[in-house]
């Protein structure tokens, strides 16, 4: 039985060799009498199924008999042997199958698939055209799931065949299957289809692992010629404007065989394949039924999240209205691009869209604005979620965070000032989510610069060394009579062009050591990786470049100096050196014509007519809000007949054409609506908004001030959540509005809205709009991170003239009444402000101006009598977030506001000492008359001022966290694990201990060194009782400062150590390459004498080389003694107060000096040797004064920290008076 089983299977096995045409097609005869239609295999193919897929219609023919029912015969995929056929593109096995019996093409398999989609899906041309020459209807073009041949051809990329089935069919391009798909839904995915998901874009360069080889393959992408070219059909035809005919290009036979090559051809492939798609993407566009996109998946949003570029490109040409789209979560395709960093489709959409300021304000369903998604963690080459971010390390955290602050920050400058601090749903602001996105990659790029500059370190070092030591040890000797170098006279130009190669190695050096330097001292903020690291990087990269090609050319140019080539041609060496869319139409037609002027104003009326106010897009704005968008007199004019309810009609957010026209500043537009219908001033949005409101919002003062003049009352002028127009004002920064708010209706400034906040509540959180929350101030130089750069923002703000000044209003006016006059300046000083660097201060200066006379203003109507625990007062508010002015102006006012104590029991000194605001505190020391009380108060749970300074709560202001609802960093602990969730910093940067692990290195030093100065201040103006005391967990206040900076001091201390070991290093060498110049005097020594040739000639200049040298060796000596204090000190909390800061400084100081001497030692020795031979050596000269110009800007950046800390040191423990 097993013999017989074996000769069966052996039997079907010569059966297959000969249905692939191994054998003798006779064998198949004998086994179609035996077998039949059995199956052969597991996937249930018999006999026939294997013709099929081999095309052996010689096998097919002999079979007899052969009767339908075996032709119908299918495997365990239901297909039958004309799918097999179809499938493999066996055309005559097709014919002959046909030929017996026509109904075959008809049948399905398990899928619904007829031999016409299985010959579609494959891509056979040829058999598709065959087959379609049969009478199908629609439903037998679909398989079961819905998807027509289209969407199959188009899944598996065989765009000339879609081409060519859109001509056939134009009505199957907006068929959908089960799942609402398209076939252009399916072309939006197939990202690798287009050019822009591939690598051949210049823009796209450093997106694959080798940069060289990518630039290569762009050049020949460029170069290779098309196969492909579009063609319009010309026949007479209803549907002309969809039929395309792709025409083939016939190439050169060389070029062909060129482009034989497999490297070649891939990228021929890739081109004509991008060629193709992009031609059935306007096919499919130009067919498509847009009005369908808003309850289904939208090809705009598809193509925007796999950035798709030109698909989006050809929608928004051919349909501009679908910019509005949104996707389900909100999101319109700007959102989109700046979630994955496009910065293509960012740039065309700023660019090219009418109304992108409307766009640029979208907030998405969870209160996303689109500074929110530019939070998110990646590059223009690869996002990531900030889940995965454990798998970004090394150098791809550096160019992450590199390009995530350049593309928050580029978003940014794009948006209003107002949606800078909006929160979401979940109460975050885009600045969070940023911070909490990139904590873990900032550590990681961190720690990978650090790592890197180590290394750099040492090779600079290495290579200053030896170039500063071959200028003391010349080719060739000196002459033991003169003194001078004894090539000097024969090859003076091959020596001086090795000097100079050596100078210029020494000088590249320099600057290497002193910019990897600065990456260890670097405080790693946020935003120095924006210009400060990057622009360190490009310099440490090419100062390194030129440091080691100039020492390879000093290397070769000695060689020939020492006639090591025996004056031959060595160029070797030289060489080793080098139709049914018309509605959707229609619509796009008149949202382009809304933007546009006179010419179109008949597309207008005569969409108008056809269309009416029905839905453009799926925000529901209709035709009439676009033209109040756009300020569209002459459009809406000549829209007739325009009803009051049509003028009534509200988009999906309830906004009404008087809205949009009050919110996009359309003076002209508002006053048309108006004179058809004045009710419609009264009509509120779904939040309650009113056209007066919203114009208050946008700041539109022309718009509020013709509002206004209608009737309205208290209720009228609030939306549902109790925010009345001043609030809106204020919210929105608009301050100038803001200001003539409170001229008109001064009993606008004590209403308040549900939460019970009123404007000057609102004012008091607006931190930026104030010059205490800028960075123009003196006494915050050090807060960015380019010390001379903020030094010169600061003058610069200081010298620019106001723009506004306060005036008092008649005395017949109320006490309240203010005027901001405008004060005309030179046109010389504006046309210098229209910089765009000087107009981003004076806007500042500007906003400041107003916030402040605001702030005077709204100060004045205040009712303090109006108390609540519930409600904070807008001094406590003020005093968290640093708002200093504010705090004067109120205090100055209303003196007994100081009194005022928050829901935590604490008075404005106790936030000051927590937040180490150092002017405030000052100030309250200074002006308060009732201060050594408020010095005495007690908290409720029992915490001192000195709690307080030991335990500072909230992190820095222009950090993430919402300082006004934070709770952290109460002193009052119960255990150890509690006490550090207290939060550590300087008055530069404070962050709670949750994110100590991201504060290491230098920020760690600062944070203890002010921590230890901060609260020695506070403890000094004290009373010595309070000093002890212990709040409700039993603590005192040392107790909680020491738990509360363990771990940052234990930071401090690695990092102090680690840069020791470098700076160390560098001293060391330093020291030895001076001690031995010492030894190798240039010109020799005479040799019965002994005393050097030159001190008898040049004696003046041989003492001023051997100052210098000693003066290099004696800074370089006393660097090292001071680094290996720091290597032996315990490190206690005390030593960062005055024992650490001063070594530190002694150590920088000595260190700039040691360098400094070093190099003029250098230019003092090639004085000696006479090597610019008496010449006025200018370009010398510019190169050392730019080079040490580079080196003390460096030094200045690096060092100011520590001296700040200094002056504030010798401030308060001198001039400040001891409380006993």
């Amino acid at each position: 039985m097993q013999s017989n089983f074996s000769a069966k299977a052996n039997y079907r096995s010569e059966a297959y060799r000969a249905a692939s045409g191994e054998q003798s097609p006779e064998f198949l005869r004998d086994f179609w009498r035996e077998e039949g239609v059995a199956p052969i295999d597991n996937r249930g193919e018999t006999i026939l199924h294997f013709l099929a897929i081999h095309g052996n219609v010689a096998g097919l023919e002999i079979l007899d008999p052969l009767n339908i029912k075996d032709l119908e015969i299918t495997n365990n995929s239901g297909d039958t042997p004309l799918h097999e056929a179809a499938r493999f593109g066996k055309k005559d096995m097709v014919v002959m199958i046909l030929s017996k019996e026509k109904y075959l093409v008809f049948l399905r398999n398990n899928l619904g698939e007829t031999p016409l989609y299985v010959a579609a899906a494959s891509g056979e041309k040829e058999i598709f055209t065959f087959l379609a020459n049969y009478d199908f209807t629609k439903l037998t073009m679909r398989r079961n799931d819905g998807k027509t041949v289209l969407h199959a051809v188009v899944d598996h990329e065989f765009y000339d065949l879609a081409i060519d089935i859109v001509n056939l069919y134009p009505d199957i391009v907006s068929i959908r299957d089960d799942e609402g798909m398209t076939a252009l839904n399916v072309l939006a995915t197939k990202k690798l289809s287009f050019r822009s998901g591939s690598a051949y874009l210049f823009e796209e360069i450093g997106k694959t692992p080798s940069v060289p080889v990518q630039m290569v393959e762009i050049i020949i992408y460029f170069c290779i010629p098309v196969l492909f070219e579009e063609s319009k059909l010309s026949d007479n035809s209803s549907n002309t404007r969809a039929r395309t005919k792709v025409v083939p290009v016939e190439r050169s036979l060389f070029i062909n065989f060129l482009l034989g090559n497999s490297w070649l051809q891939a990228i021929d492939e890739a081109k004509q394949k991008h060629i193709l798609a992009l031609i059935l993407a306007k096919m499919l566009l130009e067919n498509f039924d847009w009005s369908y996109t808003y309850s289904v998946r939208n090809p705009l949003i598809q193509a925007s999240k796999l950035k798709i570029n030109e698909l989006v490109v050809e929608i928004l040409r051919i349909y501009p209205e679908a910019v509005e789209t949104l996707d389900e979560e909100g999101r319109n395709i700007l959102h989109v691009a700046v979630k994955h960093k496009n910065r293509f489709l960012f740039d065309y959409l700023v660019k090219t869209v009418a109304h992108k300021d409307r766009i640029l304000a979208d907030i998405d369903q969870k209160g996303n604005t689109i500074l929110h998604y530019a939070a998110n963690v990646g590059s223009p080459f690869r996002t990531s979620n900030a889940e995965h971010e454990e798998e970004i390390w090394c150098i791809l955290s550096v160019f992450m965070m590199m390009w995530g602050v350049l593309w928050f920050k580029r978003v940014k400058s794009h948006v209003h000032p107002r949606l800078w601090d909006v929160k979401n749903s979940n109460g975050v602001t885009a600045e969070e989510i940023f911070e909490e996105n990139h904590l873990h990659i900032r550590k990681e790029a961190e720690d990978a610069i650090r790592s890197l500059a180590n290394s750099a370190l040492v090779l600079a070092t290495l290579l200053c060394t030896v170039n500063f030591a071959a200028i003391f040890t010349l080719p060739g000797g000196f002459d033991q009579k003169t003194g001078l170098p004894i090539f000097l006279n024969k090859l003076k130009y091959e020596l001086k062009m090795m000097i100079f190669y050596l100078c210029a190695a020494i000088l590249s050096s320099a600057v290497t050591i002193g910019t990897l330097l600065s990456f260890m001292l670097c405080k790693f903020d946020t935003d120095d990786f924006y210009i400060s690291l990057p622009t360190r990087v490009v310099i440490a990269m090419v100062s390194v470049f030129y440091a080691t090609t100039f020492s390879v050319l000093a290397c070769v140019q000695t060689l020939n100096l020492d006639n090591i080539f025996w004056n031959k041609d060595v160029w070797w060496l030289i060489i080793a050196m080098s139709d049914f869319n018309a509605k959707a139409r229609r619509r796009s037609a008149a949202y382009k014509a809304a933007s546009s002027g006179r010419e179109s104003l008949n597309v207008l009326l005569d969409f108008w007519r056809e269309e009416g106010v029905a839905k453009i897009d799926n925000r529901g704005d209709t035709i009439l809000h676009f033209l109040a968008v756009n300020g569209n007199i002459a459009g809406f004019g000549i829209l007739d007949p325009l009803s009051i309810k049509d003028l009534e009609i509200a988009n999906n957010s309830g906004d009404t054409p008087l809205h949009e026209a009050a919110r996009f500043g359309k003076k002209n537009m508002v006053e048309m609506i108006l004179r058809k219908e004045k009710d419609l001033v009264f009509l509120r949005n779904n939040l309650g908004e009113t056209p007066l409101y919203v114009a208050a919002a946008s700041g539109e003062k022309e718009i509020f001030t013709l509002l206004a003049n209608f009737d309205f009352n208290k209720l009228t002028m609030k939306r549902n959540d109790g925010k009345n127009v001043l609030h809106a004002a204020v919210a929105h920064d608009c301050y100038a509005l803001a200001i003539d708010l409170v001229n008109l209706y001064p009993e606008l400034v004590n209403e308040r809205d549900n939460e019970g906040m009123t404007a000057l509540n609102l004012l008091a959180t607006k931190r930026l709009s104030f010059r205490s929350g800028s960075n123009y101030l003196f006494a915050e130089i050090g807060k960015t991170p380019s010390v001379p750069i903020q030094m010169i923002e600061t003058i610069i703000y200081n010298c620019i003239p106001p723009r506004y000044i306060e005036s008092k209003l008649g005395v017949n006016q109320t006490q309240t009444g203010t005027k901001i006059v405008r004060v005309e300046r030179f046109s010389f000083t504006e046309s210098l402000l229209g910089n765009s660097w000087l107009q981003e201060i004076d806007e500042a200066k500007q906003k400041h101006i107003l916030a402040l006379i605001l702030a005077k203003m709204l100060v004045k109507n205040y009712d303090w009598s109006y108390s609540t625990q519930s409600v904070p007062s807008p001094l406590i508010q003020a005093s968290k977030l640093k708002v200093d002015e504010l705090v004067v102006e109120i205090v100055q006012m209303h003196p007994e506001a100081v009194e005022n104590l928050d829901e935590k029991g604490r008075n404005i000194m106790h936030i000051a000492a927590e937040h180490k605001d150092r002017f405030l505190f000052d100030y309250l020391l200074k002006t308060v008359p009732s201060k050594n009380r408020m010095l005495a108060d007690i908290d409720q749970q029992g915490n001192t001022i000195l709690h307080y300074a030991a335990n500072v709560g909230t992190p820095f202001f222009t950090s993430t966290t919402d300082l006004t609802k934070s709770n952290v960093g109460t002193p009052s602990s119960t255990s150890t694990t509690d006490h550090t969730k207290s939060n550590v910093g300087t008055p530069f940067f404070t962050s709670t201990t949750d994110h100590t692990r991201s504060i290491c290195c230098v920020m760690a030093v600062l944070m203890m060194m002010w921590g230890m100065l901060w609260f020695n201040y506070i403890k000094y103006n004290l009373h010595p009782r309070l000093r002890d005391v212990k709040n409700s967990d039993g603590l005192k206040a040392e107790e909680i400062f020491e738990r509360n900076h363990l771990r940052v001091r234990k930071e401090a201390e690695t990092s102090v150590r680690e840069l020791s070991n470098s700076m160390l290093v560098l001293s060391t060498l330093l020291c030895t390459i001076n001690f031995a110049a010492i030894f190798t005097v240039p010109g020799g020594f005479e040799e019965n004498t002994g005393l050097p040739i030159l001190l008898d000639k040049v004696q003046q200049e041989l003492w001023m080389l051997m100052f210098y040298l000693g003066a290099a060796l004696f800074s370089s000596v006393f660097t090292m003694g001071t680094l290996l204090s720091f290597l032996l000190c315990k490190f206690y909390s005390n030593d960062f107060y005055i024992s650490l800061p001063t070594k530190i400084i002694i150590a920088i100081i000595s260190v700039f000096y040691a360098t400094a001497f070093t190099i003029l030692a250098c230019l003092q020795a090639l004085n000696l040797e006479n090597i610019f031979l008496n010449k006025d050596v200018w370009w010398l000269i510019i190169a050392v004064v730019a080079v040490g110009f580079i080196m003390t800007l460096i030094y200045i950046d690096l060092a100011f920290p520590v001296f700040d800390y200094m002056y504030y040191l010798v401030s308060y423990s001198f001039f400040v008076s001891y409380k006993k």
